[in-house]
């Protein structure tokens, strides 16, 4: 073996992020524009406030059991490759209303997997309803 290509006489090994370390995702990228900070502080600033007179009016246990429950339900997942909706976090804050298909499946009009026509579907074919 070559002495250029044995690890026992390199000086400098090829990848060394295991030695030093991992370079930060957001290395090189360019920072968030204005309005965009502005929104995203204005929304944890909204919650924090909700937070804040949820202790002030009812109890510090109250504003923590919320803010618990969002935590919990924030970091529940689906399986890979298949996008999470946030349905329960949307819920938790008041962000949402009522609950449609559209949220849980993540489309407005869910697809058949099989590619065959439902009764509904040829129903609504026949006598030209769009849904």
């Amino acid at each position: 073996m070559e002495k250029k290509f044995d690890l026992r006489y390199c000086e400098k090994y090829p990848n060394e992020s295991l030695i030093n370390g991992f370079v930060p995702k957001d290395l090189g990228t360019k920072p968030k524009c204005l309005p965009q900070q502005i929104q995203e502080s204005g929304f944890v600033r909204n919650v924090e406030n909700e937070l804040n007179m949820l202790s002030a009016i009812q109890g510090y246990h109250l504003a923590a059991k919320s803010r618990m429950e969002q935590d919990l339900v924030s970091k529940a997942q689906r399986h890979p490759g298949i996008p999470s909706s946030h349905l329960g976090l949307d819920l938790l804050m008041d962000m949402d209303d009522k609950i449609e298909i559209s949220d849980v499946l993540g489309t407005e009009k869910p697809t058949n997997p099989l590619g065959r026509k439902t009764v509904n579907d040829a129903l609504e074919s026949i006598f030209n309803i769009n849904s």
